[in-house]
């Protein structure tokens, strides 16, 4: 939910790793959402702008500018823009939507994905635990207090040990 308090641009962005990018450099994607907005109507659109260097997202170059992609209004709508991306993109891109002004108030999105192909399919909705356990192969916090055991190993020195752990899921 992304709220506002004029009718300035409200806007979301998601990046693309790219390990997971190489798939849609050179292809047609299709970026789709759902918009639904508090009062009021609004142009919404996409951008997509490429990294200055592979996953590096502190200078970005703009290559595709969907400004005006449907009107969102006060009830749920799902928009959609295929394009074919540039091969640069195999460094990552990053996906902005946007809902630009004539609306006030809380700004809805959901349902956002990216996919190759020219056609939008339908949002996967996935139980909560398969989710979570996707998530955790990205990131797994290892605490306890001094002492409490969370892996077997040895020490090399008296200030470096080797221990080795056993994840629940394989990280990435």
């Amino acid at each position: 939910r992304v709220t506002s308090l004029g009718a300035e641009s409200r806007a979301v962005s998601t990046r693309i790793e790219s390990k997971d990018a190489y798939q849609y450099a050179g292809n047609t994607v299709t970026v789709s959402w759902w918009a639904k907005l508090g009062t009021g109507t609004g142009t919404t659109g996409c951008a997509i702008n490429l990294p200055g260097a592979e996953d590096n997202f502190s200078s970005t170059t703009l290559t595709h500018n969907f400004s005006s992609v449907g009107t969102a209004n006060t009830t749920w709508q799902k928009f959609s823009v295929s394009f074919v991306l540039d091969a640069g993109a195999v460094n990552g891109f990053q996906i902005t939507i946007n809902v630009g002004g004539g609306a006030t108030g809380a700004c809805k999105f959901t349902g956002m994905q990216c996919e190759l192909g020219s056609v939008a399919t339908p949002f996967e909705h996935r139980p909560y635990g398969l989710e979570w356990s996707l998530c955790r192969r990205y990131y797994r916090r290892l605490s306890g207090s001094s002492g409490t055991p969370f892996g077997s190993g040895t020490n090399i020195s008296t200030t470096q040990a080797i221990a080795y752990v056993i994840f629940t899921n394989p990280m990435r």
